[in-house]
């Protein structure tokens, strides 16, 4: 999609499901969106980024970045922002009314999601 790169997770159910479950072609994929949570904050940096490289971009904010929605190809990248909260990541609910088409799989409501350490395997 753009040559910046980003760790991102899938986190959308669906998504999962269709590809890893059902184990269904991707240039078969019929949806709207597809959500990734991100924990980087300096995401905010890059948007001038895409917005320079003509994607459309829309963000939702409270108190901090919590979701951009980035238009693709008539399709719709969103990225959850990953909140760092005790032993767990919030992903607050979006400001943004989207079209009625759009179902989230997170930014509907107040969700957390665990954190996952990496551990290294020592040979």
């Amino acid at each position: 999609m753009f040559k910046l790169k980003f760790n991102l997770l899938l986190i959308d159910p669906y998504t999962l499901n269709y590809l890893f479950v059902d184990q269904l072609s991707f240039e078969n994929f019929n949806k709207k969106s597809i959500t990734f949570g991100i924990i980087d904050q300096s995401l905010e940096k890059f948007i001038p980024y895409l917005e320079e490289n003509h994607f459309t971009v829309r963000i939702s904010k409270s108190t901090a970045l919590d979701h951009i929605f980035i238009e693709y190809q008539q399709k719709i990248v969103h990225l959850a922002i990953l909140h760092p909260y005790y032993t767990y990541y919030l992903v607050r609910p979006t400001s943004l009314s989207l079209l009625d088409d759009v179902q989230l799989s997170y930014g509907d409501k107040l969700r957390a999601i665990e954190q996952y350490e990496k551990k290294s395997k020592k040979i």
